[in-house]
């Protein structure tokens, strides 16, 4: 959830596929990836490239991100990502 935002375009209620992207969060940029669970009360962008429409950017201030339903894999990444045993 992002606090205070907009999107831009504003897409329709549709089904959309994500091919990349990048989250900012304050000064710090993550590309193709989201930090699990996060929280924080500064400036947030965020661009989703879609495979199957335009591009939508979502700016605002503060955000929070957890999982919900069961984990699925989606691809395998470096040991050194893995997330801590606290964070579970």
């Amino acid at each position: 959830m992002i606090a205070k935002g907009f999107v831009a375009p504003r897409p329709g209620a549709a089904t959309y596929e994500v091919s990349g992207g990048w989250l900012q969060v304050g000064p710090q940029r993550y590309e193709n990836l989201i930090p699990v669970p996060l929280a924080d009360h500064t400036e947030v962008r965020v661009r989703l490239e879609l495979v199957n429409a335009e591009a939508v950017e979502v700016e605002g201030r503060g955000v929070a991100i957890r999982l919900v339903g069961e984990p699925e894999v989606v691809e395998d990444l470096p040991p050194e990502w893995a997330p801590s045993r606290d964070a579970v």
